[in-house]
C-alpha cells in the first residue's frame, strides 16, 4: 500500500482524480436533494391525501429508517464486495424507487418508497468518501471535506425545481381531501395537485442520470487499495496503470510492478522463517462472502483502533442529535416565540435558497481549516462544533423574522463545515479493511439517534420552559462534540492505510 500510495501520489490530481471527485460529489448532492423533497412535497401530499397529524410524521421517519439501515449496511458491503459495485448500486437504489415516489396515491406505499430511497442514500456518504480517498493524491485529501460543497447545492437544486413545479400546480391547502367529502363538493384532487409528483419525478430523473454517468460514460476502476486487500496484486497495478493512460502521463511515469510486490512477499517470509514471528501484519484475510461480518473486529483490533472507533462514533451521535433537533423544533420555536411571520410562497423558498447558498462558503472554510498545519483535523472540528452550538443556543433571544434568516444562515454555515469536515476525515482514521465499515456504523448510529432525537425533543418542548430548554438541548452538546473531537490525532500529510 505505501508503493501505490506513492505511484498516485506522484500522479497529482489528473483526469481520473477529477472525474472520481466530481461523481462522488453527485452522490453527496443526490442525498441531500431527496432529504430536503420529503420536506418540500409533505404539505401538498397531506392535503391531497386527508394523512392525519398523527401520521404525518411517517415519511421522515420511514425515509430515516432507510437511511439507516442504508449507512450500516452498504458500509459494511463496501469493504466485502468493493467499492465499484457500492459506488452504482446505490445510486440505482435511489433512482429507481426516487422515480416511482409520486405514482402511488396511497400513503403507506408512499413511505415504503420513502424507505427504500433511503436504504439506496444511506450508503452514499460512506462509499464515496472511502472512494475519493482511496483514490486522490495525499496533499490534495482537503478535497474530500469540500465534497460536502455539493450537499447544499443539492438542496439548493430541490428548492429550485420544486419552486418551480409544486406552487403553481398544488391545490389550496384549504381544501379537503376528495377522500374525506362527498362527490360534488369542492375538494384536492389529484390532477390538480401534481406538482410535488412532477418534482419527484424530476430528483429521481436526476439521480438516474448521475447513475448512467457513473457506469456507462466513466470507466470506473476498483481502488488499488481494495484488491491489494484482497490479494488481486497484478489487478492492482493494472488499475495504477489505466489511471496514467487515462491522465495521458507520458511513458514510464508507473515504476510500480508486480516484482516489487514479489520482494516484499519474499523479504517478509525469510524474516519470519528467521525470527520464528508470523505474527506481521500482511492482512490478505477479507472474507468472501458478502454475510461474512468478520472483519468487523477490525474495528476493535487494538486499543488504538478501538479508542479511535468509540470517539468517532460519539462525535457523529453527537452531531447528528443537534442538526435532528434543530431541524425538526426550531419552526415550532420561532412560530411561538413571535419569529414566523405570513410570508408568501416565493419569500419562503428565497428563504430556503440563501440558507442552502449559505453552506458553500462554510464547507470552503471547513477544507480551508484542515489544511492549516496547527490547526489540522481535531481542531477544526473542535472550533467549526463550538460555533455550531454557539448558534443554536443565541436563537433563544430571536424575536424577528430578519433575525430567523440571518440565524438560519449563520448556523447553516457552521453547520455545514462541521459536517463537512467530519465526513472528510472519518474515513482517514479507519484502516483501508474496515474503512467503509467504520464510517457506515458511525453514519448508522447517528441514524438511530436522528430518528430518537425528536421523540425526546418533544417532551423538552412540552416542559416548563421548553422554547429555550429544546435550543439550549441542541446546542450544548454541540460543545460536548468539540471536546472528543481534542481527543482524535491530527493525521498529516501521507500514507494512510
Amino acid at each position: 500500500m505505501i508503493l501505490v500510495n506513492r505511484q498516485l501520489n506522484s500522479f497529482h490530481m489528473g483526469r481520473y482524480q477529477w472525474s472520481i471527485w466530481a461523481l462522488c460529489g453527485f452522490g453527496y448532492m443526490v442525498d441531500l436533494a431527496f432529504a430536503k423533497l420529503f420536506g418540500l412535497i409533505l404539505s401538498p401530499m397531506v392535503t391531497e391525501l386527508g394523512i392525519s397529524a398523527v401520521d404525518r410524521g411517517n415519511l421522515s421517519s420511514c425515509f430515516s429508517a432507510g437511511l439507516c439501515v442504508g449507512a450500516f449496511g452498504w458500509g459494511v458491503l463496501v469493504d466485502i464486495i468493493g467499492r465499484k459495485w457500492a459506488f452504482n448500486l446505490t445510486l440505482l437504489i435511489t433512482a429507481f424507487f426516487g422515480l416511482f415516489l409520486g405514482v402511488p396515491s396511497n400513503y403507506g406505499a408512499i413511505c415504503a418508497l420513502a424507505l427504500l430511497c433511503g436504504i439506496g442514500l444511506g450508503g452514499n456518504i460512506p462509499t464515496d468518501a472511502t472512494i475519493c480517498l482511496e483514490f486522490l493524491p495525499a496533499k490534495k485529501r482537503w478535497l474530500i471535506v469540500l465534497l460536502s460543497g455539493f450537499q447544499p447545492l443539492g438542496v439548493f437544486l430541490c428548492s429550485l425545481i420544486s419552486w418551480a413545479l409544486i406552487p403553481s400546480r398544488t391545490c389550496r391547502l384549504t381544501l379537503p381531501s376528495c377522500r374525506n367529502v362527498a362527490d360534488g363538493v369542492e375538494c384536492c384532487r389529484k390532477a390538480d395537485n401534481m406538482g410535488w409528483r412532477y418534482a419527484s419525478y424530476t430528483i429521481g430523473g436526476l439521480c438516474l442520470f448521475l447513475f448512467i454517468a457513473r457506469f456507462l460514460i466513466f470507466n470506473f476502476k476498483e481502488t488499488p487499495k481494495f484488491l491489494l486487500l484482497k490479494g488481486r496484486d497484478e489487478e492492482a497495478i493494472a488499475v495504477v496503470h489505466y489511471i496514467a493512460k487515462y491522465n495521458k502521463l507520458p511513458e514510464g511515469s508507473v515504476t510500480l510492478n508486480i516484482d516489487q510486490f514479489h520482494e516484499i512477499e519474499a523479504n517478509y517470509s525469510q524474516a519470519t522463517s528467521t525470527s520464528g514471528d508470523s505474527t506481521a501484519p500482511i492482512i490478505k484475510t477479507q472474507p468472501k462472502k458478502w454475510y461474512n461480518l468478520s472483519h468487523m473486529k477490525v474495528l476493535f483490533s487494538s486499543k488504538y483502533v478501538a479508542y479511535i472507533t468509540l470517539l468517532i462514533w460519539v462525535i457523529y451521535m453527537v452531531d447528528y442529535w443537534s442538526f435532528s433537533v434543530a431541524g425538526t423544533f426550531l419552526p415550532t420555536v420561532l412560530r411561538e416565540k413571535g419569529a414566523a411571520r405570513s410570508i408568501s410562497t416565493k419569500e419562503t423558498y428565497r428563504n430556503y435558497i440563501i440558507q442552502a447558498l449559505c453552506g458553500l462558503p462554510g464547507v470552503a472554510i471547513g477544507a480551508l481549516l484542515t489544511e492549516i498545519r496547527v490547526i489540522g483535523q481535531k481542531y477544526s472540528l473542535a472550533i467549526t462544533g463550538s460555533l455550531m452550538g454557539v448558534c443554536l443556543c443565541l436563537y433563544a433571544v430571536i424575536d424577528s423574522q430578519d433575525a430567523n434568516v440571518a440565524f438560519n444562515a449563520l448556523e447553516y454555515c457552521w453547520q455545514s463545515a462541521f459536517n463537512a469536515i467530519l465526513y472528510g476525515v472519518a474515513p482517514l482514521y479507519f484502516p483501508t479493511a474496515v474503512r467503509g465499515t467504520g464510517v457506515g456504523s458511525a453514519s448508522a448510529l447517528g441514524r438511530m439517534i436522528g430518528i430518537c432525537a425528536p421523540l425526546i425533543g418533544a417532551r423538552i418542548l412540552a416542559g416548563t420552559n421548553g422554547l429555550n430548554d429544546i435550543l439550549y438541548a441542541a446546542g450544548a452538546p454541540m460543545f460536548g462534540a468539540a471536546l472528543v473531537a481534542l481527543l482524535l490525532p491530527n493525521i498529516r500529510h501521507g500514507h494512510v492505510y
